[in-house]
C-alpha cells in the first residue's frame, strides 16, 4: 500500500520493523477476536508505546511453555498450548531445549506455524522447506516466506547456498505474490476513485519444465496503457496489438537499461514503478534482441 499516508490519530499504531516484511504489531485479545491497538490507546490508557510493548512481551512469556512436536525428517514443528505459535521466535530462549543438530533453522509460512530444523541436520533444511512452501500455498493465513538462523546474537535472515537457495528463493516469490496481489487490488480501487486510468499489473510466476521450483516473476507492460509495474525478474513488453501482435519477455535489469528513462517509481511498499510512454520503435528493437539473448541457452564450455 502506499507508504504516504498522513498521520492520523485513529490509524493503528505505526508497526515497528522486526526483520524481513514482518512488522511488531500489538494486538488486544479479547477472547473470541483480536483488535489491534491504536496510536490513541496509549495515550487513554495513560502509558506509552514502549510500556504496552513491554507488557506484551511479557505477556507471551507467561504463556504455557511450548513444545517441540518432531515431524520426520529431521523437521520439527512448535506447539503451543496458549497459541501465538509465530510470535516465539521473539523469544530464542525457547531455542535452548530445541531437539535438532546445529543451529536452529526457522521459518513460519503461516500464522500460527512455527517450522524448525538444525542446520547440521542432514536433510532438515530441503524438509523444512519443502513443507513451509505447502503452507505458504495452501494454508489459509500465510506470513513470511523467509528463513531465519537463531544465532548467538538473535534471530537474523539466513540464506543457504546450492539447491536449497533456489528452494527458498521461490518461497519467497510465492510470498510476495501474494502481498502484490492485495496491494494491486487496494490500488485498483484507490486509482478508480480518484479517476488515474492507470493498468495495476499482476506478479506473475513462471516455472521452467526441468526445474520447476526455479521460479521466475514477471510482470506485463503493454503499448497505450499507461501501467504500475510490480518490481519483477522479467518484463513482457506487448506491442502491434491490432496487427502482427509482437512480445519480448526481458530481463528487469536489461529493461532499465535500454528503457528505464520511462520508469517513475512511486512510494508503494512493496515497489511499483509507473510508465505512461511506451518505448520507441527503435527501442523495442534492442529490447527483442535483450529477450533473444536471455532466452538463448548458455554456451558450451570449451574441452
Amino acid at each position: 500500500m502506499s507508504t504516504a499516508a498522513a498521520p492520523n490519530p485513529s490509524r493503528p499504531a505505526p508497526p515497528n520493523p522486526y526483520l524481513s516484511h514482518l512488522d511488531i504489531v500489538i494486538g488486544y485479545d479479547h477472547g473470541q477476536t483480536i483488535s489491534q491497538v491504536k496510536a490513541s490507546t496509549a495515550t487513554e490508557w495513560g502509558v506509552t508505546l514502549d510500556e504496552i510493548i513491554d507488557d506484551s512481551y511479557a505477556n507471551l512469556r507467561a504463556l504455557p511453555t511450548p513444545t517441540w512436536e518432531p515431524l520426520g525428517d529431521a523437521l520439527w514443528k512448535l506447539e503451543s498450548e496458549g497459541g501465538y505459535t509465530e510470535s516465539f521466535l521473539q523469544l530464542p530462549k525457547i531455542f535452548d531445549q530445541f531437539p535438532a543438530q546445529g543451529t536452529p533453522l526457522v521459518m513460519i509460512p503461516n500464522r500460527g506455524v512455527l517450522l524448525a530444523t538444525g542446520a547440521d541436520e542432514p536433510d532438515g533444511l530441503t524438509a523444512l522447506l519443502k513443507l513451509a512452501r505447502q503452507s505458504i500455498e495452501h494454508a489459509p493465513w500465510p506470513l513470511c516466506g523467509d528463513l531465519f538462523r537463531v544465532a548467538q546474537s538473535g534471530v537474523e535472515l539466513y540464506t543457504p547456498d546450492g539447491p536449497t537457495e533456489t528452494l527458498l528463493a521461490g518461497i519467497q516469490k510465492i510470498d510476495i505474490a501474494s502481498v502484490y496481489a492485495a496491494q494491486k487490488a487496494a490500488l485498483e480501487a484507490h486509482c478508480a476513485a480518484i479517476n488515474d486510468d492507470v493498468f495495476v499489473a499482476t506478479y506473475g510466476l513462471l516455472g521452467k519444465k526441468d526445474a520447476p521450483d526455479d521460479l521466475q516473476s514477471w510482470c506485463s507492460w503493454t503499448e497505450g496503457v499507461p501501467t504500475l509495474l510490480p518490481t519483477t525478474d522479467c518484463i513482457a513488453f506487448v506491442w502491434n496489438l491490432h496487427s502482427a501482435r509482437k512480445t519480448a519477455l526481458v530481463p528487469w535489469a536489461d529493461a532499465e537499461r535500454l528503457v528505464g528513462h520511462y520508469f517513475n517509481p512511486t512510494a508503494e511498499d512493496p515497489p511499483r514503478t509507473r510508465v505512461d510512454v511506451f518505448p520507441t520503435q527503435p527501442e523495442r528493437t534492442e529490447l527483442e534482441k535483450a529477450a533473444a539473448l536471455a532466452a538463448s541457452p548458455p554456451p558450451s564450455p570449451a574441452i
